[in-house]
């Protein structure tokens, strides 16, 4: 059992010992610990914020939430899909405040990053904050193609390079996300089966950017988008749909 105490600092109650996660009732003193303890359907929940970055590999029969509990987290979280995509594998990273000023990566989520570790599955991110001054970050981004079911929702970036910069996922669905005062909005890249839906975009150059050679399709709806160019379509070499 945990054997917990509080104490009184400077006028506010805090936990002694202090510790950076738990799943369910039990504790950990460290984060990776969590993350080395964690069983399918788990969730663990960031207590503290946190200054590093941060590695979850993916698994058959694998689908756990990582919860920041709106802490703040300054650093990177990577997925690693193991160059497998396992179609029974899921992360869900809810509830973060990512600050992206000072990290030593390019984005605050990498999915992947090289051939050994793509190819990740089924990640969704929710309820997540992006924020950044300036605008070289991105919130969420994938490197080398054959990812497979991105879900981003209710999320917000600001000061950001963009919110999205992904290539050939196959399954990207953006619902209910606010982008202002950042470079670009979402980039697609060769994705297909794509949905967008609800939320603002309002950024200093393209608000969504696809590329057209894979037989696209992509659905943008009730999405209100302010920027030099709204919605770019580049690269056509095939025939591909995007409905309004």
């Amino acid at each position: 059992a945990n054997n917990d105490i509080t104490v009184i600092v400077d006028g506010d109650l805090v936990l002694w010992p202090k510790y950076q996660a738990k799943i369910g009732d039990t504790k950990y003193k460290y984060l990776a610990d969590a993350m080395k303890n964690v069983k399918n359907g788990e969730t663990i929940t960031l207590m503290e914020n946190y200054e590093g970055d941060i590695t979850f590999v993916q698994a058959p029969d694998m689908k756990i939430t990582f919860d920041g509990d709106n802490k703040e987290f300054k650093g990177t979280i990577t997925v690693d899909g193991k160059s497998a995509a396992y179609a029974t594998a899921g992360l869900t990273i809810k509830n973060v405040k990512f600050l992206a000023d000072g990290i030593t990566k390019d984005a605050s989520i990498n999915l992947g990053g090289s051939n050994a570790i793509r190819y990740t599955s089924n990640v969704t991110v929710e309820g997540c904050t992006f924020t950044g001054t300036n605008k070289d970050k991105v919130g969420i981004k994938s490197y080398t193609g054959g990812d497979k079911n991105l879900t981003i929702t209710n999320c917000f970036a600001t000061g950001m390079h963009s919110l999205a910069q992904v290539k050939n996922v196959t399954g990207v669905t953006v619902s209910g996300c606010t982008i202002d005062n950042s470079k670009n909005g979402i980039a697609l890249g060769q994705s297909t089966n794509v949905a967008i839906n609800g939320g603002t975009i309002e950024v200093d150059g393209y608000g969504i950017r696809m590329d057209a050679q894979y037989n696209n399709n992509a659905v943008i709806e009730n999405t209100k988008i302010k920027a030099f160019i709204p919605v770019v379509v580049r690269k056509a070499s095939v025939d591909s749909n995007v409905t309004f």
